[in-house]
């Protein structure tokens, strides 16, 4: 049992992000492999810091990215592939990085 279950936290600063930030920022990924990616999310005040994840410019709709960021070529992608990550906080606020398929 953790001592701190009932714990509130007060704070008068307004909870605002400021940057998400997407690492590894311009990987290179075979077909069909898989790559990490995680994201920071930075700003002030309490806010959570998780995010919701997203592929774009693929060519092969096998080309995804799961809710804990694992990027996942598929096996006739070919060029680039961006990874988006927004923050559930604040959707405006977003980092992407671009995968290099060879």
């Amino acid at each position: 049992v953790c001592p701190f279950a009932n714990a509130v936290a007060i704070t008068t600063t307004t909870p605002t992000v400021t940057n998400v930030t997407v690492t590894p920022a311009t990987p290179t990924a075979g077909k069909g492999t898989s790559l990490q990616m995680s994201a920071e999310v930075t700003g002030t005040g309490l806010f959570p810091k998780l995010v919701t994840w997203s592929v774009s410019a693929n060519s092969d709709p096998n080309t995804t990215v799961n809710p804990m960021g694992v990027v996942t070529i598929g096996s006739s992608e070919t060029g680039t592939v961006q990874v988006t990550a927004t923050s559930v906080f604040d959707n405006s606020q977003k980092g992407s990085a671009t995968i290099t398929v060879e």
